[in-house]
């Protein structure tokens, strides 16, 4: 019994030994305290979770580069509809401004061209009453010199 006892006890060793390190692999990527069930594993940490944890992760990014995408294109639109709005409305004021720009100079020129005729009128006024000072200048030397004439003649 001794010689089945000394052949089986080194198996029985080897075994052991792989079964430790089959235990200390299940940690290692499971987690320690990991338990089983029928529907799904349940792990405490481990290199599983990790690269559970990593691919979800990934697919959080990637589901945030296709909202940064869609984001990005929608702010896009919104620039373009924005400026679009931007150029419409600039040239609504600039016709506005035109029509105002066109509404005071015809009001200036009326504006001159009532203060022109005023301007002649008033001139031809006061070139009228100069011309009738200066007739009655003339005549009234005319007068004065057919008065002295009378007296001295």
């Amino acid at each position: 019994m001794a010689a089945v006892e000394k052949q089986v006890r080194p198996a029985l060793n080897r075994i052991t030994y792989q079964l430790g390190l089959l235990q200390d692999l299940k940690i290692a990527l499971f987690g320690k305290g990991f338990t089983v069930d029928d529907q799904h594993l349940v792990d405490s940490g481990g290199l599983y979770t990790l690269w559970r944890d990593t691919l979800f992760l990934r697919h959080e990014r990637e589901k945030l580069k296709d909202d940064l995408g869609s984001g990005s294109h929608d702010m896009d639109a919104a620039v373009a509809a924005f400026a679009e709005s931007t150029q419409v409305r600039s040239q609504a004021l600039a016709m506005r401004m035109e029509q105002i720009l066109a509404a005071n100079w015809r009001l200036l020129l009326i504006f001159g061209g009532g203060c022109v005729i005023l301007f002649w009128v008033l001139v031809w006024s006061i070139s009228r009453a100069i011309r009738d000072r200066v007739l009655a200048i003339e005549m009234a030397k005319a007068d004065a010199e057919s008065g002295r004439r009378r007296r001295d003649g």
